[in-house]
Formats: C-alpha cells, sequence, structure tokens
C-alpha cells in the first residue's frame, strides 16, 4: 500500500484550505490523485510513504492530521478498509498573520502509525519560500530533508521502542507479537539485549534512535522507576531531534490505569484509539 498526502502550495491569509491523508494500493494511486484533485483543484502531492502491509478487510484505518498556529475542523478520522482507496480529508483553518505551518499527518492501524509525514507550507505572502522540486508534474514546498527519497524520510516500523513494567510482560509480549506479525521491527529488553551487554547503555542507545517509542501503561508501569527514566530520556531526545523523535505513543493495557503525570499530558492518554484492550 501507500499512504499520499495532499494540500496546496501555499495558503491565503485568513482563509481556510483543504489537507488530505491518501491510502491506496500503488495501482489505484491515480485514482486516488484524481479525487483529491476533484475536492481541492489546488491539491497536490507533498509525498507519499509505500511498503505499507495492506491490513485485513473491515480493519478500521484512522488519519490523523496536526498543524502549529491553527485550528483543524476534524483531527482524527476513522474509516474502515475495504481494499478500495480511502481518502481522509481535513479543514485547515490558519490563524491570523501566520506566515507558515508545520503540519504532521498520519495514518493509523490498531493505535499503531503505519504512515506519517511532516511538511511545511507558507502564506502565498511569505517573503522567503522553501525550495521547489518536481512533484507529479507540478512545484512541491516539501523540504529535501523530508522528500520521499530522502534517507531520513523512512517508514515509522524502522525503529520502535517498548517501554513497560516487568510485572506486564505477559500482556505486552501479546501486543508486541501481533505489532511484528506485520512487519516492524520492535525493541523488547529481554529478547533483545546481548548477555554481557550494559544494560542502561543499550536501553538509550535504542531509545535515542527509535522513531516511535510505545509506553505500555498500566499501574504497574506508573509505579515503575524504570519506566519513569525511559520516559523521561525519550523527551530529551526529542528536544535534540529534528523531528522530535521518538513519537511516544502511549498504550494503555489496563482500563484502571492512573493519570500520566504532567510531562505526558499532551499525549492525550484518554483518547479512544489509543487503547487497546482484551
Amino acid at each position: 500500500l501507500q499512504a499520499s498526502f495532499y494540500c496546496p502550495e501555499t495558503f491565503k491569509s485568513n482563509a481556510s484550505f483543504m489537507a488530505q491523508i491518501g491510502l491506496s494500493f500503488e495501482a489505484d494511486r491515480k485514482t486516488l490523485d484524481e479525487r483529491a484533485g476533484q475536492a481541492d483543484p489546488d491539491a497536490v502531492v507533498r509525498g507519499t510513504e509505500e511498503g505499507i502491509q495492506s491490513p485485513e478487510i473491515g480493519t478500521p484505518i484512522s488519519f490523523a492530521l496536526s498543524c502549529n498556529d491553527a485550528e483543524i475542523d476534524e483531527v482524527l478520522i476513522t474509516k474502515v478498509w475495504r481494499g478500495r482507496p480511502l481518502l481522509a480529508q481535513f479543514d485547515v483553518q490558519p490563524n491570523s498573520g501566520v506566515e507558515a505551518l508545520t503540519i504532521r499527518a498520519a495514518v493509523i492501524v490498531e493505535g499503531i502509525e503505519i504512515g506519517t509525514l511532516k511538511w511545511r507550507v507558507r502564506a502565498e505572502d511569505a517573503r522567503h519560500q522553501s525550495p521547489s522540486g518536481p512533484e507529479t508534474g507540478r512545484t512541491s514546498y516539501l523540504p529535501e530533508s523530508l522528500s520521499p527519497q530522502s534517507p531520513k524520510f523512512r517508514m515509522l516500523g524502522q525503529s520502535v521502542f517498548v517501554s513497560y513494567s516487568s510485572k506486564d510482560t505477559d500482556e505486552v509480549v501479546r501486543r508486541v507479537q501481533a505489532i511484528r506479525a506485520l512487519g516492524i521491527p520492535v525493541f523488547l529488553d529481554f529478547l533483545d539485549i546481548e548477555a554481557g551487554r550494559e544494560w542502561s547503555e543499550k536501553l538509550k542507545s535504542e531509545i535515542a534512535s527509535s522513531e516511535r517509542f510505545l509506553l505500555f501503561w498500566s499501574e504497574s508501569a506508573a509505579a515503575s522507576e524504570e519506566v519513569e527514566k525511559e520516559w523521561i530520556f525519550a523527551l530529551e531526545c526529542q528536544t535534540k531531534s529534528v523531528f522530535e523523535q521518538p513519537t511516544i505513543i502511549p498504550v494503555m493495557i489496563s482500563r484502571t490505569a492512573p493519570r500520566p503525570p504532567e510531562q505526558l499530558a499532551h499525549l492525550h492518554f484518554d483518547r479512544a484509539l489509543t487503547y487497546i484492550y482484551e
């Protein structure tokens, strides 16, 4: 499958614009492009992500959009995969006086991002425009570092770190096995640390190099000093990363888990999307 991301090259001050996220087989990409163009004649392809494993028919697919300095009518849209192209459309209203926006889009299956892209779009009257480049025959303002051809634009599943309490090992292992079955490499400490290797050194190295940090949250995890050290270090790594990685994704494995600490409150632990129960 391919995930495709669309929006205009520029936006008009004080006027809303449409951002779109699509998912399709490679053979259906032209159909998806046409649908996006029909919905918004100004839409251009800002990036694509290929090699996504097809989910089973009937699987809910969620499309998420976030943006600084703008209001979005719906931040999360969920559709059902039927083997045909899916297209989610978001209305983005920039705040007054904003010259540029950073948009992040994601395709999500069962709480796991399987496709993601971050790009910038500028106001028409902004003085400094990003370098342009070819994209489906039209101008693209996608920064080179976020181009699908760039080594930095990689599939989500290339590096996932799992943080959890040892008391939840059985529950976590079952979920990690399901993620690995999708072809997504996941680091799990007791399986992946070589004998004799310094424990904390290896954990920090894995967290720092990961793109996603799955925080399995429960009463035990909330009380665990080791889990706390891991998510604190993940937050520290974000401040040093151009892409603010690793992205911390809370996975609730207990209905009675306590609220997260203040530093993690922005992750919206209460959203239904982050819950993975029996």
